[in-house]
């Protein structure tokens, strides 16, 4: 079946049918792991994404998969978004967070069951938001969702250097991921 699709995309034939059945996977992935990027942004690095897909196939550096195209193509567009983040937040201030919809993640994600990794990525994104020490929030929210550098991060919180960002981060990742397994424990999604 994977074959199958390459083997099409490969000879042109059902590029739109597949172009539109890997639309909306992707578009909730993206708007669940990124909800600060705007609807047009998020059009176009699918577009980009779906281009470089594409290419890998007719280059022949993707020949085989071994994950679902999905997946696949929602990488894609998960570093292209990377990059415009950094792009445009390379020395913008930290936004205000809310939740948009869903919540976000820090990388754990379950393609064999989207509802648990969904549920899994609002409780952490929760989690962070409810945080109370202030520095712990904006330090994981700029690290983890905007991409900011140590350096920015230091800049934009008020920290001496990045060794001093670096370890703050690492202290308040240390109670974000007890206070996270001690909830998933609690709502059964470990």
């Amino acid at each position: 079946m994977k074959e199958d699709i390459i083997s099409h995309i490969q000879d042109n034939r059902e590029v739109s049918r597949i172009y539109s059945e890997l639309r909306a996977g992707f578009f909730a992935y993206n708007h669940i792991t990124f909800p600060m990027i705007r609807e047009e942004d998020r059009e176009e690095i699918y577009n980009d994404s779906f281009i470089a897909l594409c290419n890998n196939i007719s280059s022949g550096k993707l020949q085989q998969l071994t994950c679902s195209l999905q997946t696949y193509i929602n990488q894609i567009g998960k570093n292209k978004t990377i990059d415009l983040l950094r792009k445009k937040n390379s020395v913008q201030s930290l936004p205000e967070y809310e939740i948009i919809g869903c919540g976000n993640n820090l990388d754990i994600t379950d393609d064999d069951n989207n509802a648990i990794a969904i549920e899994r990525q609002e409780e952490i994104y929760k989690l962070v938001k409810e945080m109370e020490n202030d520095t712990c929030r904006k330090i994981l929210f700029g690290f983890y969702w905007q991409r900011h550098s140590m350096e920015a991060l230091a800049e934009l919180i008020g920290l001496n250097n990045a060794d001093v960002a670096k370890s703050t981060k690492v202290r308040c990742f240390t109670k974000l991921r007890n206070a996270v397994l001690a909830a998933f424990r609690k709502k059964g999604l470990i």
